[in-house]
């Protein structure tokens, strides 16, 4: 096909168009309108208005660009660099450098679902992000998330298993599978762990290196080491708490205070059967049992072991008949509570 150069200078028309007139530009289309009009296929496809907005799919673009489509399973724009290096995509720059400067906006069904300002803050979710990065709503995170120019300070993540790692040590680890766990200081470092309160800065603290810890100390001496009183749960007997002629030895229990004093002086009036747990059960486990009214030479109190247990390697049971008389236990572990009385 031959080809014909025109001057502009020689040529003054408002309408360029192909043989059958549906495919067109036109500078003109009505009367002084200052407007240029790109069609094809009979259908106007771009405009540029007289104010220099450009329309691609709109006739009176209301943006210096302005693109619309109704289409479904395609893309509106596509921006695509097949430079194999430095293959910029898209650059927004603005000499607005505040909140109320909106770089990009995404939106769906006139809803905002990202913004990013002009003072470097990202919202997603929201329109007025608090800080850097305002999330409303979940984060989905594949495995971690690492503290910036920090590569060995990050929280990662793994199928029912969280990790916090700090300097390279594996601070905290939380674990659900065949034992449900937390675990602190996995690496077996030396890493000491503090709680404070209001008036201690070491309400808690263990010594990692000598593998000790205090309560209300920070230098525990030995296995553990209290700084201040200890109290342990009483389990009163009487008739506030009347078990019968009978008592199984709770989990729970350390001190057994038995009142077996008469109703009318506020006991149980009755003998009493105490029956230890099964030693193996509980190894290094301490029990007191106290005459705690004075009364046992009167309704005597009956320690017995349970199943094939026994008292000191020898006694199946055991009687505080003396008033006030008191008897302390523990459990080798095995099949033996020994009588540590003295």
């Amino acid at each position: 096909m031959a080809t014909t150069k025109l001057n502009a200078a020689q040529v003054r028309e408002d309408t360029l168009t192909d043989a059958d007139n549906d495919t067109l530009v036109q500078v003109e289309e009505g009367n002084d309108e200052d407007m240029i009009r790109f069609d094809t296929a009979g259908t106007q496809r771009m405009i540029i208005a007289d104010d220099g907005n450009v329309g691609i799919g709109v006739d009176a673009p209301p943006s210096t660009l302005s693109v619309y489509a109704n289409s479904s399973n395609e893309y509106v724009a596509l921006i695509d660099n097949d430079a194999s290096s430095a293959g910029h995509g898209m650059k927004i720059t603005s000499d607005g450098n505040g909140s109320g400067t909106y770089l990009l906006d995404i939106e769906s069904v006139s809803t905002t679902l990202f913004r990013f300002r002009g003072d470097g803050r990202l919202g997603i979710g929201t329109t007025t992000p608090g800080q850097t990065l305002t999330v409303e709503g979940d984060i989905g995170i594949g495995t971690q998330l690492v503290h910036k120019g920090d590569s060995d300070t990050f929280i990662e993540f793994d199928t029912d298993l969280i990790n916090i790692e700090c300097g390279g040590r594996q601070m905290i680890k939380m674990e659900e599978g065949g034992t449900d766990k937390i675990i602190l200081n996995n690496d077996q470092a030396n890493v000491d762990l503090q709680v404070k309160s209001d008036n201690h800065a070491n309400l808690f603290r263990t010594d990692a290196a000598n593998d000790t810890i205090g309560v209300k100390t920070n230098t525990p001496k030995c296995s553990l080491s209290v700084s201040g009183s200890m109290a342990i749960e009483i389990r009163g007997l009487d008739n506030d708490y009347d078990p019968g002629t009978t008592y199984a030895v709770a989990a729970t229990d350390y001190l057994i205070a038995v009142n077996t004093r008469p109703t009318e002086q506020g006991g149980i009036n009755s003998a009493i059967t105490i029956t230890l747990p099964l030693a193996a059960s509980y190894p290094g486990r301490m029990l007191i049992i106290k005459d705690a009214a004075g009364y046992a030479d009167v309704n005597n109190i009956f320690v017995t072991r349970a199943g094939s247990d026994t008292i000191d390697g020898l006694d199946t049971s055991v009687t505080l008949s003396s008033p006030a008389q008191c008897k302390h236990y523990v459990s080798n572990g095995v099949s033996v509570w020994m009588d540590i009385t003295g």
